[in-house]
């Protein structure tokens, strides 16, 4: 399983801060654009923030467990390696 060094919400979140930063250099001329769109970016960056960290834990969930997985099928004995079943007394 390979992960993307580059997610969609890093780039959403990379037009944002674009965004933010007309905001700080004053591209932006009314008052009310400037709360809209410091809200915006705000809501926004949070958002993508946590939706990429619940992503990027999943992923890592998914991915330990394969490992284990592999390293245990690795490890466990096969049926014909196995020692065989004692018989029933008569």
């Amino acid at each position: 399983m390979s992960t993307p060094n580059i997610t969609p919400a890093q780039i959403v979140g990379f037009v944002t801060a674009l965004g933010g930063v007309a905001l700080a250099f004053g591209l932006l001329n009314g008052a009310q654009d400037r709360v809209i769109v410091s809200a915006v970016c705000a809501a926004v960056g949070i958002a993508l923030k946590i939706s990429d960290a619940i992503i990027r834990h999943g992923r890592s969930r998914a991915l330990t467990g394969l490992q284990a997985a592999a390293i245990n099928a690795d490890s466990s004995p096969s049926a014909a390696t196995a020692a065989p079943a004692p018989t029933p007394a008569p």
